[in-house]
């Protein structure tokens, strides 16, 4: 299992008492009996793969289900580990078939060789195309991270590099070559994709933000000591989201301050900071659909959640200690934790996996049309030939890690322990709502 933490939550508020909170909820969780609840009805579920399935490209998927990004065509690019633990390939499901991408140990187009991880999310769009990030040998964590980001088009079936680490140039910055790359990389429906590059600076290796459009053609949106509204220059940046019109929202720390959210807007090239809500200090892991809506994480002394950022309010979606529906309180909102964990489409509703004090782990979806939250499913829902979902961790977590992905009609991309009484068994999962 490899997932972006969010350590500049630990690095810059190590007073924020959100991280006792998250300790305290891991004890609770091991203590707290399960009891099973029915799934919000109308929901169809369809078993992509299982742990211990034959892999297209040989071997079996061992381990865990990374699933990266679900399209509106239900077409889903994920990552697993189709040998041993720890050694990553890319693989598209849709259609009824598993396609693989590519696997650690190949030749990477532009030079190199694929080394063992796969760095974060992957980009997909409705076409079928892909974009990543994936290290290369020697393996090397960094920082900076020794890697290459890489398109994979629907059309010609073929990989072609963005950033060759040591060779690509870093637009607008004479003379500097990209040292490696960064977790997440987004992909829109015009083919644009966005993603965090590693360069030096005379502070050392350090992240930027940036685009390659449809043609090839790269520019660089977000670097190191660029200004940063409200005073100051930007010390860290990483993005993780993008819309079809262009705009990007990241995380950025500016004058050795806390991480926020920041809007890059393609129209005009500037940047703009969203506001915390009351009673956070940190604002991570940014989320935008076509409508311009964030959905982003914040924490303080005070409050600890997610939140949506919706026509110049900010409303909050699930906080910790709140009651949850289908009993009890949120006591563990995973994205809180690692990424992956949230997913927004562009109707402005939002999926996340999250546990209670009653010890069920569950999906959850917010209605923006409605204001209203649900739990959608989650430990005791029975899913048809298939069994009963036991919990959504991998790995034996002691909390949701299901990787949760909402496209624009409904469904719901997960990974869950299912048991059919006799034996449990990892899955990888899509979850439809019925017409």
């Amino acid at each position: 299992m490899k997932k972006r933490l969010n350590p500049m939550s630990l690095e810059q508020c190590a007073s924020v008492i959100l991280l006792g909170r998250l300790l305290a909820a891991s004890v609770l969780l091991a203590m707290t009996p399960i009891e099973a609840l029915a799934a919000s009805p109308g929901y169809t579920f369809k078993v992509v793969a299982y742990i211990g399935d034959a892999a297209p490209g040989g071997g079996a998927f061992v381990n865990d289900f990374e699933p990266g990004r679900l399209n509106n065509h239900g077409q889903l690019a994920f990552t697993a580990e189709p040998e041993l633990p720890f050694q990553e390939a890319i693989f598209l499901a849709g259609g009824g078939t598993l396609q693989q991408i590519m696997r650690f140990g190949q030749s990477a187009p532009g030079g190199g060789l694929f080394s063992t991880s796969e760095l974060g999310v992957i980009g997909l769009n409705d076409a079928g195309d892909l974009a990543f990030s994936f290290t290369l040998e020697p393996f090397n964590f960094g920082p900076p991270v020794y890697g290459g980001t890489y398109r994979w088009s629907h059309q010609t079936q073929t990989l072609s590099p963005i950033v060759i680490p040591g060779v690509t140039p870093v637009p607008g910055l004479p003379g500097s070559v990209f040292t490696g790359v960064d977790f997440d990389v987004q992909l829109n429906n015009l083919g644009r994709v966005v993603f965090n590059g590693f360069l030096n600076t005379p502070a050392g290796p350090a992240t930027g933000i940036f685009q390659q459009d449809k043609s090839g053609h790269l520019t660089s949106l977000v670097l190191p000591g660029d200004p940063a509204p409200g005073g100051g220059t930007f010390d860290f940046v990483h993005d993780t989201g993008l819309n079809d019109g262009g705009d990007v929202a990241f995380e950025g720390a500016a004058g050795g301050g806390n991480p926020q959210i920041y809007l890059w807007r393609f129209g005009t090239g500037q940047v703009e900071a969203l506001p915390l809500p009351p009673g956070t200090v940190v604002a991570l892991t940014p989320l935008i659909n076509n409508r311009g809506d964030v959905a982003f994480q914040a924490f303080g002394d005070t409050a600890a959640g997610l939140f949506l950022r919706s026509r110049g309010s900010t409303i909050p979606v699930a906080l910790v200690g709140a009651p949850a529906p289908g009993g009890g309180n949120f006591l563990f909102i995973s994205q809180l934790f690692s990424g992956e964990q949230l997913s927004l489409n562009n109707v402005g509703d939002v999926a996340f996996d999250a546990a209670t004090d009653t010890g069920d782990e569950a999906m959850y979806l917010f209605s923006q049309a409605t204001g209203t939250l649900r739990r959608v499913f989650g430990i005791g829902t029975v899913i048809p030939g298939v069994g009963t979902i036991a919990n959504l961790e991998e790995l034996g977590f002691f909390a949701p890690l299901s990787n949760a992905n909402l496209n624009d009609r409904g469904q719901i991309s997960f990974v869950a322990m299912v048991s059919d009484g006799s034996t449990s068994r990892g899955a990888l999962l899509i979850a439809t709502p019925a017409p």
